[in-house]
């Protein structure tokens, strides 16, 4: 190997030397940014402003000198500024005294006795100084104060504009992150409550194959669920510019599965049932749903075997306004009417009532084939249903839906229904389409021409709540096994027969008159004439007298029993239930 001449090695040396240096000095600029950021990120500004205020602090407490001697004026080493709550337009101060956090409400600052009595009223701290001290002593804390404002959030789901708590995750400003007691968004806090009664999944369901869960188990109304689903996270601004939602009513007889799909229903929104579920047939009092349903923004509330008691009730929560008044800070008063998500009724009892029929979506169990496997199916797969909640805030705005609903509700042609029916279902309607376009392979759920045609048909059935018609009808086929009605009903293959007057004095003393005001012997008697059920002369009924043909039939003679009666004629095909 070839030797290097000495004056080389000698610069080589020098060179490394200087690099040597000067990465050391690099490592120790680093090592002091570290150390100063540290300070920086760890300064004591208590200790800062005791000092610039004369004062020093030591590890028995605040002091200041008098005549060369130490004179303490508190027993704790540490004092922080946290934030601000608003109450009411009350400022409240939140202090961290050593390792406790303590609210001063402002009467609290006053003087030394109110500023002590609070201290001493929540820790074992206390400070002993004179006016003077006093005043420098509040200076110097509300000089902390670094325009922190923590709001308290009551309750679940849409707390604040972009801002939702959903029990183990909170959804901000577009992303799910983990909960935390309080959230900040830059100055502004949140105090949020928790609950293991809603969880929220990270992992990715999809929505296809959840629309085939529901309409494998609830046909075309699964159209009428993810639809009403979708609307309930848009509750609060629906609300506030329409003034009005939609109940969703659930009806069926007893072990039908009202239970199970609210349950289902419930963990679209990553809820346990209970969190939502008021029992209407146990001890459930108005103020008790009112404060239920305060917790509840924007997630449904579940009214579970609602009563006819509850009817009148039900009615207020449409336009959002409770029926009954409450404070969430204290269940003893009621001081606010409010409604904050959107409202399920699940029940056996048919709405008599005209007002709660406008107010309704409704849905029938009783027409499905119950499909207990694949219940247990979905219901084992429901823990992944809640990822729904987070499609939607993350795919659909506002406008979306209500763009949405505007273009469904042209489309309807059912003009001749109720305004606000047709208004409800568009409104189930277009968000079903909006959750549609959303959803990949879509094209295998129904088209607009069927939802519109089903929907249609949802309106025409809602329709027939409102007509007093279709009571009488059940009220005659109840009475087809009373005895006291045998001399005024008889029936064959094609027909039902029967004498009015003698039929209308039996259902008159038996029928409530709260259930039908509405339905008058004359008012029948018209409507049975324009009915769909009612036969015409000239069909298999002739008679001599022409000028009667195609006319209804409601004075045919029929021998029932021993006698023969005037009786109207109806149709047994077309007649709903036992009839047909």
């Amino acid at each position: 190997m070839r030797k290097l001449k000495r004056s080389k090695v000698e610069r080589l040396l020098t060179c490394s030397n200087e690099l040597l240096q000067d990465a050391s000095k690099n490592i120790e600029r680093d090592i002091m940014d570290i150390i100063e950021e540290h300070e920086v990120n760890n300064k004591d500004e208590f200790l800062e402003k005791l000092q610039q205020y004369d004062y020093d602090r030591d590890n028995q407490g605040m002091f200041n000198y008098t005549n060369d001697e130490k004179v303490y004026h508190t027993n704790f080493t540490h004092l922080e500024f946290l934030h601000s709550k608003e109450d009411n337009g009350v400022r409240i101060r939140v202090l961290q005294i050593n390792e406790k956090a303590i609210e001063f409400h402002p009467q609290e600052f006053l003087s030394v006795h109110s500023f002590n009595r609070k201290l001493l009223s929540k820790t074992d701290y206390s400070i002993d100084m004179p006016n003077n001290v006093y005043k420098d002593f509040r200076d110097i804390i509300l000089s902390l104060d670094k325009g922190k404002i923590v709001e308290d959030k009551h309750g679940f789901g849409k707390i604040s504009t972009n801002l939702y708590n959903l029990g183990n995750k909170v959804w901000e400003k577009n992303k799910l992150v983990d909960f935390s007691k309080t959230l900040w968004i830059e100055n502004k806090g949140y105090n949020l409550e928790e609950t293991d009664m809603i969880s929220i999944s990270e992992s990715k369901i999809d929505l296809k194959k959840l629309w085939d869960y529901f309409f494998k188990l609830y046909g075309k109304q699964a159209i009428l669920i993810l639809g009403y689903a979708t609307a309930t996270m848009f509750f609060q601004q629906y609300m506030t510019r329409k003034k009005h939602f939609p109940l969703l009513y659930i009806l069926a007889a007893s072990g039908r599965g009202k239970g199970g799909l609210t349950e289902l229903i419930c963990q679209l929104f990553g809820m346990n049932l209970s969190l939502a579920n008021v029992n209407c047939a146990g001890n459930a009092t108005k103020i008790g749903i009112e404060s239920k349903s305060l917790l509840l923004n924007n997630l449904p509330m579940v009214l579970n075997e609602l009563s006819e008691g509850h009817f009148d009730f039900i009615k207020s929560r449409y336009d959002g306004q409770g029926s009954v008044k409450y404070d969430p800070k204290n269940p003893q008063k009621a001081l606010e009417r409010t409604v904050n998500g959107s409202t399920i009724i699940t029940t056996v009892v048919e709405p008599f009532d005209k007002q709660v029929v406008s107010r309704c979506i409704f849905i029938s169990l009783d027409t499905i084939k119950m499909n207990k496997p694949l219940f247990d199916e979905a219901r084992q797969q429901a823990d992944g249903f809640s990822c729904f909640i987070t499609e939607i805030l993350k795919n659909l705005q506002l406008e979306d839906i209500l763009s949405s609903v505007e273009e469904f509700g042209k489309k309807l042609s059912v003009k001749e229904a109720s305004p606000r029916i047709i208004e409800n279902y568009a409104l189930v309607g277009g968000c079903f389409l909006a959750l549609q376009k959303i959803i990949s392979n879509s094209e295998q759920l129904p088209d607009e021409k069927t939802t519109l045609n089903f929907l249609e048909d949802q309106i025409h059935k809602t329709e027939s709540y409102l007509n007093p018609l279709i009571y009488f009808i059940r009220e005659l086929e109840r009475l087809l096994d009373k005895s006291s009605a045998s001399q005024y009903i008889a029936m064959d293959q094609k027909y039902v027969y029967f004498n009015f007057n003698g039929v209308w004095s039996i259902i008159k003393d038996s029928y409530k008159k709260k259930y039908f005001p509405y339905m008058s012997l004359k008012n029948i008697k018209e409507l049975l004439k324009k009915s769909p059920y009612i036969a015409h002369y000239d069909e298999d009924i002739k008679i001599t007298d022409k000028t009667k043909i195609g006319k209804p039939i409601t004075s045919h003679s029929k021998k029932i029993g021993n006698k023969a009666k005037r009786c109207v004629v109806l149709k047994k095909d077309k007649l709903p239930g036992y009839y047909s």
